[in-house]
């Protein structure tokens, strides 16, 4: 091949190579508006369906009239139920304050600051013993208790923190509705305890009662 043509093959595959890249570009762009009329009328139809009505809603093809979906009815018919005020800042501040509720309702307890605060020991694996119920004695529970946490701790805060994790069933029930800095010690935890579950001691049968 003489380089004369060399020289016109190498300038028709430029010609070539340009004429495609013209068309890439023109595909490009018109891709691009096509893009751009479609969110422009997703926009339009948007602002359509939120304001609502019949006339309203856009009509395809075959000129019937499209309805909102599901969810988006759902949006508006919460949103025409809350009231005017929680539409607005009000509304972040009641939300907060209701969740808050719920977390100080949730997080009750009736110890005091200083027990609530307390540090477990480092190498506390939780209570693994029966927990109780009031079915037993109440006296043997607490003493497997402390007998129990003496293998890790006798802070007096640390002892009233955990005992909460030793009931189950109605005595953790009777536990959760103690008012709120009501035990400051654990002694004070153990007399209010034993007193609520007396009843459940056992009654020994002596010689005298039978008499």
């Amino acid at each position: 091949m003489t380089e004369a043509n060399q020289a016109m093959l190498l300038l028709s595959l430029q010609r070539e190579m340009a004429e495609m890249k013209r068309r890439t570009e023109d595909v490009v762009q018109k891709n691009e508006q096509e893009m751009q009329a479609l969110r422009r009328e997703n926009e339009e139809m948007k602002k359509k369906l939120m304001e609502g009505g019949p006339s309203a809603r856009p009509t395809n093809v075959l000129g019937r009239s499209y309805t909102s979906p599901p969810n988006l009815r759902l949006v508006e018919e919460t949103r025409d139920k809350v009231p005017t005020h929680e539409m607005d800042g009000e509304f972040c501040l009641n939300k907060s304050a209701r969740t808050t509720a719920t977390m100080d309702s949730t997080l009750r307890h009736p110890f005091t600051n200083a027990i609530i605060e307390a540090p477990l020991p480092d190498k506390w694996k939780g209570f693994n013993k029966d927990q109780y119920d009031r079915s037993t004695d109440p006296d043997e529970h607490m003493d497997a208790y402390t007998t129990h946490m003496s293998l890790y701790t006798s802070d007096d805060e640390v002892l009233c923190r955990v005992f909460p994790t030793s009931l189950k069933g109605a005595a953790l029930g009777w536990f959760t509705k103690l008012p709120p800095n009501f035990i400051d010690s654990f002694a004070t935890l153990v007399v209010k305890f034993e007193t609520q579950f007396a009843t459940s001691m056992p009654h020994h049968i002596t010689s005298i009662a039978l008499m």
